[in-house]
C-alpha cells in the first residue's frame, strides 16, 4: 500500500548573469530563435521569457519559489511539493512572493535549469510481512549532466512468533557469551600463572584483549538490538499509523500541514 502521497523536492540555485559574456550572447540568440519560430503571428507567447531557455546560477536559493518556503528535508534546504500537484495539474495559483497577489503558475516550470537536485519520495507498507518501505529517486545536475540514482530502505517490524524466535536466538547468543566469559577467565588465570613463572605472555595478552573487545561489542549489540526489535511494532504503528490515519483529501487541513505530516 502507498500510505501517503509521494513528494517531489528540489534544491535550487539563484539566477545570475553568466560568468562569460559570450555565454549570455548564446542564450540571447537561442531565445530570439525561439521567439521567432514559435511566437510569430498568428501565435503569441506572452509568458515565454529568456529564463525559459537557460539561466546561469550563483549560490543556493533560499527565497520563496513557486509559492513555497524552503524547508529542511533530508539534511538540505529544499522546496517540497506533492508529486500529484506537478503531474496532474497544468496550472496552479499561488503567491510568487510574500504578500504578493496570487498568480497562475505552470507546473511544468517547477523543475528548470536552476534545479540542482530533485528527489521523489514515497512510503509503502506491506501488511502481510509488516514491512515499511521508503523509496526515493534522486536526480542531480552536475558538470553538465543529470545523474540519477535510487534508494530503497526496508524497516521490518517483528511481532508474534517472529519476535519470539528472535528472542530465542538472542538468549542462545547470551548463553554462548557466558560460556566464553568463563573461558576467558580460565585463559586469564593461565596467563597469570605463566607470568609468575617468568614466561612470556605477550601473545596471550593480545588474544585475551581481542576476545574481550569482541565480547563487549557483542553484548552492546545484544542490548541495542533487543531494544530496537522489541519496540519495532510500536514504532511502525506510530509512524505508519499517523500517515494512514491522516485524511489527505480533507479540505480542513491546509497544504502545508499535509507536507509537514509526511
Amino acid at each position: 500500500f502507498l500510505v501517503s502521497p509521494p513528494l517531489i523536492s528540489q534544491t535550487r540555485q539563484k539566477a545570475s548573469e553568466c560568468s562569460w559574456d559570450f555565454a549570455d550572447t548564446v542564450v540571447d540568440r537561442f531565445y530570439a530563435m525561439g521567439v521567432g519560430r514559435q511566437c510569430a503571428a498568428p501565435y503569441s507567447c506572452a509568458d515565454y521569457t529568456r529564463s525559459d531557455v537557460y539561466q546561469c546560477s550563483a549560490g543556493v536559493e533560499d527565497d520563496i519559489f513557486f509559492g513555497l518556503e524552503a524547508f529542511s528535508f533530508m539534511g538540505e534546504r529544499q522546496y517540497i511539493e506533492f508529486l500529484s500537484t506537478i503531474t496532474d495539474f497544468p496550472y496552479i495559483v499561488r503567491e510568487p512572493s510574500r504578500g504578493a497577489q496570487p498568480e497562475t503558475m505552470k507546473t511544468e516550470s517547477f523543475l528548470d535549469t536552476l534545479t540542482s537536485k530533485a528527489t521523489v519520495s514515497a512510503v509503502f507498507f506491506t501488511p502481510e510481512l509488516g514491512i515499511t518501505t521508503r523509496f526515493s529517486v534522486f536526480f542531480e545536475a552536475k558538470e553538465g549532466t543529470i545523474m540519477g540514482t535510487y534508494d530503497i530502505q526496508h524497516y521490518s517490524a517483528l511481532t508474534g512468533s517472529d519476535l519470539d524466535l528472535f528472542h530465542m536466538f538472542q538468549y542462545l547468543t547470551l548463553v554462548a557469551q557466558i560460556v566464553l566469559f568463563f573461558f576467558f577467565m580460565r585463559l586469564a588465570r593461565d596467563m597469570l600463572h605463566n607470568y609468575n613463572q617468568g614466561l612470556s605472555v605477550n601473545d596471550q595478552i593480545a588474544v585475551l584483549g581481542l576476545d574481550i573487545t569482541v565480547q563487549i561489542s557483542s553484548l552492546v549489540f545484544f542490548v541495542l538490538a533487543r531494544l530496537e526489535r522489541d519496540s519495532s511494532a510500536e514504532t511502525t504503528t506510530e509512524h505508519v499509523g499517523s500517515l494512514v490515519g491522516f485524511d489527505w483529501t480533507s479540505r480542513a487541513a491546509d497544504h502545508g500541514k499535509k507536507k509537514d505530516s509526511f
